[in-house]
């Protein structure tokens, strides 16, 4: 093989190719490529919730969270699933802590047998988590009885 300029070129391109896909890869840039399926649910608060975050069924990650805005005196959070996801209209979701750092994610059960397939743009139920925030005030305040 001549070390020729044009060999010296492809080398540099298949690099460059090569390392769009690692970096791809890494930052779960594959996902916005896929056809997968958009969900809605409408919570009282977001709480900790990101874009990005995880949604998950039965602990298993099944999407993201694609988009957080308000909508009707209500925040409306958009799930992109991949298009496997046995998700029904009778499924719900709940905005759930994964840790004390304040990391959240969605989770959503199976729904009933008898549920319908959803389909895009369905809406989902939604159960409400008390806030940790509430909770921790709670705590302080029994504390602070204790301690008197």
């Amino acid at each position: 093989m001549k070390n020729t300029l044009e060999t010296r070129l492809g080398l540099f391109v298949a690099f460059i190719v090569l390392a769009a896909f690692i970096i791809m890869y890494i930052l779960g840039g594959f996902e916005k490529f896929q056809r997968g399926l958009q969900v809605h649910a409408l919570f009282k608060t977001a709480q900790e919730l990101r874009l990005g975050d995880r949604v998950k069924m039965a602990g298993v990650e099944v999407g993201k969270v694609e988009r957080i805005e308000l909508a009707d005196g209500k925040v409306r959070v958009t799930m992109s699933l991949r298009a496997t996801t046995p998700v029904k209209t009778d499924t719900t979701a709940t905005i759930k802590f994964a840790g004390l750092m304040g990391q959240s994610f969605v989770a959503l059960d199976f729904g009933t047998p008898a549920g319908r397939i959803a389909t895009p743009d369905t809406i989902l139920q939604t159960v409400e988590q008390p806030d940790l925030s509430v909770i921790m005030q709670k705590l302080d305040n029994v504390a602070t009885g204790v301690k008197n």
